[in-house]
């Protein structure tokens, strides 16, 4: 599962009870160090990046949680 605005990585531990693999993707560098530090592990990625116009890899699913309110 591909997470774009993943933030402080709250959602990675609900997607991880039935993903394989999660990479959270956000563009606030002190959230994602948050997110490595509390929830980073062999099967949870966290990078910062600006997501837009780029590619991650191939995903069984996309998600955007509690991004929308933000923009």
């Amino acid at each position: 599962v591909l997470e774009l605005g993943c933030s402080e990585g709250i959602g990675c531990p609900f997607v991880m009870e039935t993903a394989t693999r999660y990479v959270g993707v956000d563009l606030d560098q002190p959230a994602i160090e948050t997110a490595r530090n509390n929830f980073g592990s062999d099967k949870c990625e966290f990078i910062f990046a600006d997501f837009l116009g780029k590619q991650f890899g191939k995903f069984q699913a996309i998600i955007s949680l509690d991004v929308i309110e933000h923009i």
